[in-house]
């Protein structure tokens, strides 16, 4: 389906506390299909797309391991991707 706006859902669990990261647009971070440019929104239904995002890790955040939660939601609030990676805070 097309989407209009995509709004990114951050969060990182530590010992299995979980620490939301600011929600926010997500629409700067969608690229064409061969990564190259940027497409923004509208997404257009049946067209491939990519994600690029990155995070800060800022000197405070403690040394551990933890999960990273990724959602990317629609204008309808439903998930259009998530997913999770291991993470590892270290020097």
């Amino acid at each position: 389906k097309d989407v209009k706006k995509l709004t990114n859902a951050i969060y990182v669990h530590f010992a299995g506390v979980p620490v939301a990261f600011d929600e926010n647009d997500a629409c700067d971070l969608i690229y064409t299909a061969d990564g190259k440019d940027k497409a923004g929104c509208p997404l257009k239904a049946g067209q491939d797309y990519i994600y690029k995002n990155d995070m800060n890790v800022f000197d405070f955040f403690p040394k551990v391991k933890g999960v990273v939660h990724f959602a990317v939601t629609g204008d309808d609030g439903d998930d259009v991707i998530c997913f999770e990676v291991p993470a590892i805070i270290t020097n």
